[in-house]
């Protein structure tokens, strides 16, 4: 696939897209998410969002497979086998892909650790906090999640803190460790799904990047 730039003006989109990556890996889909991903007036949002971003061709991958499956049921079910297995810790410490900030950047891999604390801060320092969800704030979800909801602020231009926050989030944490929790995605994952949601959020992370280094 070749790649594509992430357009710098498209943060209302880059909002959308990064959103909707957080519930992916939040928890497991369901047939009623998986109806609405096979079907052009349902996913209609998201790949406006795709499009204005230059992320068609990733989005792409990630819809037609959903499109193979058009039997939601037995598919939602065969995605929680995935779930468990790649990010519950039902599979074998080699199929594991740990969602947790704390456990990669820990020497120990230990899991609520310093970056569990520093996320906590800096939800905080937004008025925020990651209690509306069962896992710590250094949940790959929550990152995201946080993420979107900066990048929308960002576009909206109302909240002077987004751009510093959202740069702050990227360089001490988003950046630090999900390029390579993606990676391990690709790796393992069975049925496909995860490993295209993984290529897209890396197209994304790696705009940033390179937008990050261009302003250094």
């Amino acid at each position: 696939m070749k790649d594509q730039t992430v357009k710098p003006t498209a943060l209302p989109e880059r909002a959308t897209l990064l959103r909707w990556l957080a519930g992916v890996f939040a928890k497991e889909q369901t047939p009623e998410t998986l109806a609405a991903l096979g079907t052009d007036a349902s996913n209609a949002l998201l790949r406006e969002a795709a499009d204005a971003a230059g992320l068609r061709d990733e989005l792409g991958g990630l819809l037609a497979l959903v499109a193979t499956r058009p039997d939601v049921g037995p598919f939602a079910l065969d995605l929680a086998t995935d779930y468990a297995r790649l990010f519950l810790g039902a599979g074998s410490r080699g199929i594991t892909v740990q969602p947790y900030e704390s456990y990669h950047t820990n020497p120990r891999g230990a899991l609520f650790q310093e970056a569990t604390g520093a996320m906590e801060a800096l939800l905080r320092e937004y008025g925020l906090a990651a209690s509306g969800t069962k896992e710590p704030a250094d949940h790959v979800a929550v990152e995201l999640e946080f993420l979107a909801q900066l990048t929308a602020d960002l576009a909206e231009g109302g909240e002077p803190r987004a751009a510093v926050l959202r740069d702050k989030l990227l360089r001490e944490h988003v950046l630090v460790w999900v390029p390579g929790f993606c990676n391990a995605c690709i790796e393992r994952d069975r049925q496909g799904f995860y490993a295209a949601a993984a290529r897209l959020l890396q197209s994304l992370l790696r705009a940033e990047t390179e937008r990050l280094a261009s302003a250094t």
